[in-house]
């Protein structure tokens, strides 16, 4: 019996992984552009016009509009929307 748990418990985790890997090549790669506030941080991508967000802690910042951003995407989907695609490029200068 404990050799049956095991093998469920094997299958459980290969598909919450293949599940996982799904999901990440399913996700598009958007530019999201950090700046330095007098308070903290604020953050917008060219990408998602609106979509803002602002902390004391750059992680926080992305957090919150990581979430921004998936409740635009759920509002465009249930709209019958398409989904952004990536439009925004970083190219970086050296002067």
């Amino acid at each position: 019996m404990k050799t049956i748990e095991s093998q469920r418990d094997i299958i459980n985790i290969k598909s919450r992984w293949v599940d996982n890997r799904v999901s990440r090549m399913n996700q598009k790669n958007h530019t999201l552009i950090i700046e330095k506030t007098d308070n903290g941080y604020s953050a917008f991508a060219p990408d998602f016009p609106g979509c803002v967000s602002a902390a004391a802690t750059k992680e926080e910042t992305v957090s919150l509009f990581n979430e921004a951003v998936k409740l635009h995407v759920e509002g465009l989907r249930e709209n019958g929307q398409k989904t952004i695609s990536p439009g925004a490029f970083v190219e970086r200068l050296d002067y």
